[in-house]
């Protein structure tokens, strides 16, 4: 068995999603008083002890319980991800808790549940997942307003026509309903996703590629796309990365359906820009397998030759680590300067601090961003999670 992935929500004194790969060979796990390494070992100690769910306040994020308005959920959950013989496997264990009337609730009937606003009212109601595996909804007095019928009920529309309303999967198709349970569009569809500000949604019927519609539900256009790539709801939703038929290149489209970056690129994604959040530039491959940055106007920031780093994270002072013929360096990408030379073999992101962990001759350190060793010098350290 060999652990690949170790995540942790909300237990104890990790707040929100905290997600820790684990890679071939040695990983260390360093920090200082305070900073979780004995929780982490808790959390893995509850995850396997199965004589009790242990479900108790106490291994609730102080912090997340503290913020938690009336009426919203969240969960606690520790799962681990591992390769085995006979495949990938799973293992995990939650439950989830509820601010009700200023007190923390731990309902123990459902197997999971989210909160979802309707209409835009302060009524709450709960979609949850009961031991038939089945969604349904109900509100905080425990009351079923809509049956355990569904695989499951996506997250509600709060503009337009479909206001109110929920995407819900019956049968392995998905469609939308209301809060009586009236069927609004038929489950025909294999896929649907709403945009996070509810204008638009993609969605997918059975053998047919994806398209647009808007939030009346008309089709924007004719056009179907092999992929409209979703995940960037962040950084615009006035956007979209997409690829239009099986040589699978994609472009960019905006939400009228016209192409903006025509379709002839091995791969985009999208990158915020650290001081303009209405502007970002797109991270791109050509032809040649090199990458570069280019804006939406197509005007190229960074040279294509660069190494493929779908995880470019670009800081304050517009420096990014980037990949070169094998090796790691910084830049500045705006005036394309180079801060750290190219000769390190992993480079993490600084995240907007002066120092980050770098990999050179098999052995990791801590450099700025002029390249000089700080501290540390980990030699028989193959991984190290922080």
């Amino acid at each position: 068995m060999i652990i690949r992935k170790i995540k942790i929500k909300n237990f104890r004194s990790y707040y929100g999603d905290n997600e820790f790969e684990l890679k071939d060979g040695l990983t260390l796990i360093i920090g200082d008083n305070g900073d979780g390494k004995t929780t982490f070992f808790e959390a893995l100690e509850w995850l396997f002890n199965t004589s009790t769910t242990d479900v108790k306040k106490s291994n609730i994020s102080a912090k997340r319980r503290k913020e938690l308005d009336e009426g919203e959920s969240d969960e606690v959950k520790v799962s681990i991800a591992f390769k085995y013989e006979d495949g990938d496997k799973i293992v995990e264990k939650s439950f989830r808790f509820i601010n009700e009337n200023g007190n923390i609730i731990l309902p123990f009937d459902y197997y999971d549940c989210s909160i979802y606003f309707w209409d835009n009212k302060k009524d709450k109601f709960t979609a949850l997942k009961n031991e038939s595996q089945k969604c349904g909804v109900i509100n905080l007095k425990n009351e079923i307003v809509i049956p355990f019928m569904y695989d499951w009920i996506e997250r509600c529309f709060s503009e337009g026509k479909h206001k109110g309303c929920a995407i819900a999967k019956l049968n392995n198709k998905e469609g939308i309903i209301n809060q009586k349970n009236e069927i609004i569009v038929p489950f025909e569809y294999e896929y649907m996703q709403a945009m996070s500000d509810d204008t638009f949604l993609i969605c997918k019927k059975y053998g047919e590629g994806e398209y647009i519609v808007d939030n009346n539900f008309n089709q924007i256009s004719d056009k179907k796309f092999l992929e409209i790539l979703t995940g960037y709801d962040h950084i615009t939703t006035d956007y979209f990365i997409a690829s239009l038929d099986d040589e699978n290149k994609e472009g960019l489209i905006d939400k009228f359906d016209n192409t903006i970056i025509d379709f002839k690129y091995k791969d985009l994604s999208m990158i915020e820009n650290p001081h303009n959040k209405s502007d970002f530039y797109l991270y791109a491959k050509n032809d040649y397998d090199k990458c570069g940055i280019i804006d939406i106007e197509e005007n190229v920031i960074v040279p294509f030759e660069y190494d493929y780093d779908p995880a470019i994270e670009i800081d304050n002072d517009y420096s990014a680590p980037m990949a070169k013929n094998g090796k790691w360096g910084v830049i500045n990408i705006k005036t394309n300067e180079i801060l750290v030379d190219f000769v390190y073999e992993d480079i993490y992101s600084y995240y907007n601090r002066e120092t980050t962990l770098a990999k050179y001759d098999g052995k990791y350190g801590v450099i700025n961003k002029q390249g000089q060793s700080i501290k540390y010098n980990l030699s028989d350290v193959k991984e190290i999670i922080i």
